[in-house]
């Protein structure tokens, strides 16, 4: 080395070549306080320019960290720095001519060195098999100083490199250097670790063992020991050094030998109360706090026993004891509708109150009408005066919705879902609508909470009031029929449940009895009906009872078709329009129009007309009677219309009888009369048909007659001319009398 103040001197020295021991030495400038040697100058004018070696990692962190302090040191300098990534030394040159200075220059160096030596980077090597569990751990624990300490792993090298700061790479490394040197000796230890599993065949004692932490304690007992207790397999696993394993065995199967089991029986509810996180964790502290070494199993087999298990057998005892103080069962009798307050987002709400923070269970029984509570005895107390305030609170009533059948039986079928949402929206107030398909009810029944009710009521209401409805009379003649038969039934049916409706068919019950009393009074005069003597069969036909004097017969009321109409409920008036026309168009192919031209209708008396009309309503027919032209029309169903077309026949046929016997009855009047003899000596004739019929008899050469009169028999004996009454047995004088001697008299 050769110190030379000038540089003169030293360009001399460089300029010629020097031997030491016949070897060729190397000479080249040398900064004493860089360490390193300088470029060469070239001739009289050397380049100002200065090599300071530098570690590679710690100029990229300044580059990365530190690039703007850096810059501040060539600022206040006035050099330039150049350094390529990955070089083992930067280059410093001067700024500009006032920096081109020796001087200068070296005072920037030393500046530029001092700046760098506040940086390090410090390595540490690694057990290869310790590598991966150092990496990670350290790795965790340095993330919060990764913008102060850049952290390297060179696994090939298992090396951890930091770069940094030196205040923050030692700190950095002595807490890497603790934790490599725990992790490799736990390393080391478990090397020479076994693991020895002891078969434990009474799973109730190993879980037992399990719940007082008998593996914590052996482990705290005996250091680099690890006890995992597996009841999956029924096993106590043991992880330790030979010796110790030999003696933690042994503690093991001592333990497990002094352990006691006792049977408890509770209910099913307590029980499963027992098995819950809370409620055992609440024995178990419980258990601490008596000083008692014991614990809980359950048999997966029954659910109305536990097991109570104990160090000893008055531990088991005592604990047992301690358990059925501790945990009560509470029952509370429930009506029908209180069973369903289940559902409701009160009683949710109730019960979430109640059971979050205490040590209890709410149950309900539907099929007994139970509500049972089960808890510690203060959490049951509380609860069971809770539930019965809310019970109290929330007691259900009922409400009757009022609707036709027909309006009810719609909701029904056809809006069934809408009822079933009411019942779900208003599920907080306990709401059921009841008897929703019930055929012969009327009613609508809500029940639930007092605002349920409420509620409810109106959300029916309004539903039932969207509902549509007409009423379709049955005043045209046939429609009545036509409907009341099988087959207009199921047409009916049909159109119900093709426009989704309900067809409601209400009949008076005026036009049933009086169509009753029709048939049975139809089938009275057949059975009364008699051929008279002297009359042709017809005329007797039909006749009404023979009377001193005039006739009467028996008039059948008509209903008035009006009282008879279908209502139709349905979702819309389309629906309604369409069953009515399809009603109608049925109702028109199954009647007709039959008209009756006849003589003898002008002639028709007012009783005989009356009982055309009556035969409207006997028959659901319209009859229309034009006596200025002799015509009868009848509308209705087919079958009626020919039932009550042959009837006006036969009151036609009549009336031209009654008229001819009538003319035969005056004519033979006009010669031939019978007088009977009154109470007061006089003789009063016999009425024209009685005059008839007794001459029809005295001609033929009867000894007698019955006639009737004023609705009494009497007997006319024709050798004694005498008249006796059957009922009194009174007798008067008759007598013959003819007008005109050989006038011939008629007999039909």
């Amino acid at each position: 080395m050769v110190n030379s103040l000038s540089l003169a001197v030293v360009t001399k020295v460089l300029s010629k070549s020097h031997t030491l021991n016949e070897a060729k030495l190397e000479v080249s400038l040398h900064s004493p306080f860089l360490g390193k040697p300088l470029s060469q100058p070239e001739a009289e004018e050397v380049e100002l320019v200065a090599s300071i070696p530098v570690d590679s990692q710690v100029m990229l962190f300044i580059c990365e960290h530190h690039k703007a302090d850096f810059k501040q040191v060539q600022d206040d300098h006035g050099v330039t720095i150049t350094w390529e990534e990955g070089a083992s030394s930067i280059m410093v040159r001067p700024s500009d001519e006032i920096s081109a200075d020796r001087k200068k220059i070296d005072e920037a160096c030393e500046a530029i060195a001092s700046f760098k030596q506040e940086f390090q980077t410090a390595t540490s090597h690694v057990l290869p098999e310790a590598w991966k569990a150092v990496v990670d751990t350290f790795m965790k624990k340095a993330s919060a100083m990764e913008d102060k300490v850049k952290v390297q792993c060179v696994a090939q090298q298992h090396v951890i490199s930091l770069t940094g700061k030196k205040q923050d790479v030692e700190g950095l490394r002595n807490d890497l250097q603790e934790l490599k040197t725990s992790i490799e000796r736990k390393v080391k230890l478990e090397a020479s670790i076994e693991t020895k599993s002891i078969d434990i065949d009474n799973t109730v004692r190993l879980q037992f063992l399990r719940d007082l932490d008998f593996g914590k304690e052996l482990e705290a007992e005996y250091e680099e020991t690890q006890v995992s207790i597996l009841l999956e397999t029924g096993k106590v696993q043991i992880r330790a050094l030979p010796l110790t394993i030999h003696k933690v065995s042994a503690v093991v199967w001592e333990t497990i030998a002094k352990v006691t089991e006792k049977s408890l029986e509770m209910s099913q509810n307590a029980v499963e109360m027992l098995r819950s996180t809370a409620c055992r964790a609440f024995i178990k502290d419980q258990f601490t706090a008596n000083n008692l070494q014991a614990g809980l199993a359950f048999d997966s087999a029954r659910k109305d026993s536990l097991i109570v298990m104990g160090m000893n057998t008055a531990a088991a005892e005592k604990a047992s004891k301690l358990v059925k103080r501790l945990v009560v069962e509470e029952c509370v009798d429930l009506d029908e509708d209180h069973v369903y307050l289940e559902n409701t987002t009160k009683w949710s709400q109730l019960r979430y109150d109640l059971t979050e923070k205490r040590i209890l269970s709410l149950s309900f029984d539907r099929r007994n009408k139970k509500m049972w509570l089960v808890g510690t005895k203060d959490d049951v107390s509380f609860a069971l005066a809770a539930v019965t305030r809310f019970l109290k609170e929330n007691t259900v009533v009922n409400n009757t919705v009022r609707l036709p059948t027909g309006c009810r039986r719609f909701l029904a079928k056809y809006r069934e879902q809408e009822l079933r949402q009411i019942e779900e929206d208003l599920k907080e107030y306990s709401t059921r609508i009841k008897r929703v398909v019930d055929e012969d009810d009327e009613d609508l029944i809500i029940s639930g909470t007092t605002d349920g009710v409420e509620k409810g009521t109106k959300l029916v209401q309004d539903l039932a009031s969207k509902v549509r409805s007409e009423k379709l009379f049955l005043n045209k003649p046939g429609m009545r029929k036509v409907l009341g038969q099988s087959k207009g039934k199921k047409l009916l049916s049909r159109l119900g449940n093709e426009n989704k409706c309900v067809i409601e068919h209400y009949i008076s019950e005026e036009y049933k009895s009086s169509k009753k009393a029709g048939e049975e009074q139809e089938e009275k005069q057949r059975k009364k009906e008699v051929c008279q003597p002297g009359l042709p069969p017809s005329a007797g036909a039909g006749s009404e009872k023979m009377k001193r004097g005039r006739s009467c017969g028996v008039t059948i009321k008509s209903s008035d078709p009006g009282d008879s109409y279908l209502e139709i409920f349905a979702g819309t008036k389309q629906h309604i329009d369409k069953v009515i026309k399809d009603i109608e168009k049925d109702v028109a192919d199954h009647c007709k129009v039959k008209v009756i031209v006849h003589d003898a209708i002008c002639m028709l008396s007012k009783q005989q007309t009356r009982k055309i009309r009556d035969l409207q309503a006997e028959h659901d027919v319209l009859v229309t009677i034009e006596e200025a032209i002799s015509r009868i029309s009848v509308r209705g169903h087919v079958e009626d219309v020919l039932d009550v077309a042959t009837t006006i026949h036969e009151i036609l046929n009549q009336k031209i009888e009654e008229d001819y016997l009538r003319k035969v009855e005056e004519l033979l009047a006009e010669n031939i009369q019978w007088f009977f003899r009154d109470d007061d000596g006089s003789w009063e004739p016999y009425d024209t048909r009685i005059n008839l019929q007794i001459e029809n008899a005295f001609h033929d050469g009867q000894d007698s007659v019955i006639v009737e009169i004023d609705d009494v028999e009497c007997e006319i004996v024709f050798k004694d001319m005498k008249e006796t009454c059957f009922e009194d047995g009174e007798e008067r004088l008759v007598v013959r009398k003819e007008f005109e001697k050989g006038k011939i008299y008629f007999k039909h």
